[in-house]
């Protein structure tokens, strides 16, 4: 649906609902917190989040 640079986040929506996904290119399995994927209920949640990050 979306993509932000350069921050690597993506919004995917799988049918009702809407994540933001936070990518990363390392080449091999990640190791936690990565990545990290966020439930986005809202426009208004999904503007907070915005707000926070840029």
């Amino acid at each position: 649906m979306a993509e932000a640079m350069p921050q690597d986040e993506v919004l995917v929506q799988d049918r009702d609902d809407v994540f933001l996904v936070h990518l990363t290119w390392k080449g091999r399995r990640e190791e936690s917190p990565w990545p990290t994927v966020e439930r986005v209920d809202s426009r208004e949640e999904f503007e907070q989040l915005l707000e926070f990050r840029y």
